[in-house]
């Protein structure tokens, strides 16, 4: 069956060179997925051709189409999603880490003084994320 396409007709010189520099270099792969896929439907690529490239499906090609028309180079990227806030403020979060540093043998002693500290509990697994996110960052 051959199905209905559209395509991205309204780039700019400006646009181009913005989404293969942002298709070659961004850090984040949705957004290089979506630059590539604005690019190629400029070049007159077929949405089911555009999803194979891609990975995804048509569905989502023609969302990326359809956000980039309404809101440029910002529909790029996601919008913030909602979901369960952080046990622990910034703030607390630096304290947590420095205090489970300080004792890094006993997980329990260390969730122990956390919550002394802090006044809230925390789980191992919250516990965990921590102290690995803090591993990545470190040089």
């Amino acid at each position: 069956m051959n199905m209905p396409n559209k395509f991205v007709t309204n780039l700019t010189t400006e646009d181009v060179t913005k989404l293969e520099q942002l298709w070659q270099t961004s850090s984040n792969f949705r957004v290089r997925n979506r630059s590539h896929a604005i690019l190629l439907s400029y070049q007159r690529i077929a949405i089911d051709e555009i999803a194979k490239v891609c990975g995804v499906g048509r569905d989502a090609v023609s969302s990326w189409l359809d956000q980039w028309n309404r809101d440029g180079d910002e529909g790029l990227t996601d919008k913030a999603k909602s979901g369960r806030r952080p046990t622990l403020s910034e703030k607390e979060t630096v304290e947590a880490i420095a205090t489970a540093l300080q004792v890094p043998q006993s997980p329990a002693r260390q969730l122990a003084e956390i919550e002394k500290k802090t006044g809230k509990k925390i789980s191992r697994g919250i516990l965990k994320r921590l102290l690995k996110k803090t591993s990545l960052e470190a040089p």
